[in-house]
């Protein structure tokens, strides 16, 4: 498995392969519809979110979409949207990581993944937390 880091000024070239790993958890959350794959595109341009893609050879198997969030007293690397193509979930999840270890390198002390009841089966020997919002 190879993790390659796309940089802002490449999204474009990436973003009809970037795209479908974007709108499906997207759809599948139910996310308000402000919130669609074009304004993830606009974060990924200004660099205010980061692309991971994940690839065994040349297909692409799966994209991590992160935020750099920072607060009064630390930085927290947030993995936003992580897609995948079926059935290839658990051979990439090696890329926790090596997200622990960019967050690192830019001084975060946290990786927060947020995601569906789903991911603490794939995630649960990385000793995950699942974390939920509530309607009102």
């Amino acid at each position: 498995m190879k993790i390659y880091g796309v940089q802002s000024c490449e999204i474009d070239a990436y973003w009809p392969v970037i795209e479908p790993f974007v709108s499906r958890p997207i759809e599948k959350t139910g996310i308000d519809e402000s919130f669609g794959s074009e304004y993830v595109l606009e974060k990924l341009r200004e660099a205010k979110m980061q692309c991971w893609l994940i690839h065994k050879d040349t297909q692409i198997d799966a994209a991590v979409i992160t935020k750099i969030d920072t607060l009064p007293r630390r930085k927290i690397l947030t993995v936003v949207f992580a897609g995948a193509v079926d059935g290839e979930v658990e051979s990439w999840v090696d890329v926790v990581d090596h997200l622990k270890k960019f967050a690192k390198s830019i001084e975060c002390s946290i990786v927060r993944i947020t995601g569906r009841k789903g991911w603490e089966k794939v995630l649960k020997p990385k000793a995950v937390r699942i974390e939920f919002d509530l309607e009102v």
